[in-house]
């Protein structure tokens, strides 16, 4: 009488499966967390070029270290915001603010001339990794004024006037440098 052979997939078959299905799973929602490049149309079909030299910058930036692509975008950030204003850290406003400024040359009064393609994409990739979303129910803010992440930021802090981008110096005296750590005399050990 012949042996009656079990039927059924081999456990080898089963666990390759699952692996395959949970790569392609973690990279979806990895996907999911990014912003779409649709939204970025002009930077639809553009790379990083991580070759091209960067002028030096006059001082150090010194925050965390970053991976290359984010230190890339954080240099160009830098160079690109700090001849008119201090370049406010990418908390202090949500992603959509951040992604609203990049898009419009009107920059709160001014014409810009914005950077483009590899550039733009590098600064985006930098301010899309250091900022929030928004709450739906909110107003995008465009002034550090009103974001509640500044406001969180700065608890115990009474402005006597409502604070800019300019007026950030008067407490942190590295942001030159990028350095929001370093706080005046004044202010140093305050709550």
């Amino acid at each position: 009488m012949p042996k009656s052979r079990k039927s059924g997939r081999s456990p080898f078959v089963l666990i390759a499966l699952l692996f395959f299905w949970s790569i392609i799973a973690g990279w979806g929602l990895a996907q999911a967390h990014q912003l779409p490049l649709s939204r970025f149309p002009h930077l639809a079909d553009s790379t990083l070029n991580s070759s091209r030299p960067l002028e030096s910058s006059p001082t150090t930036i010194s925050l965390e270290p970053l991976s290359p692509s984010l230190e890339l975008g954080r240099q160009y950030y830098f160079e690109n915001c700090t001849s008119c204003h201090v370049a406010l850290p990418p908390i202090v406003l949500p992603t959509e603010t951040w992604r609203e400024l990049l898009l419009d040359s009107q920059h709160y009064g001014v014409t810009l001339n914005l950077p483009r393609g590899p550039v733009l994409k590098a600064i985006w990739m930098f301010l899309n990794q250091g900022s929030r979303a928004y709450r739906e129910d909110e107003t995008i803010p465009f002034r550090i004024a009103q974001s509640r992440f500044f406001k969180a930021l700065h608890p115990k802090v009474n402005f006597t006037s409502p604070p800019t981008a300019s007026s950030c110096i008067n407490c942190h005296i590295g942001t030159k440098e990028f350095d929001y750590q370093r706080l005046s005399s004044e202010w140093e050990n305050s709550p």
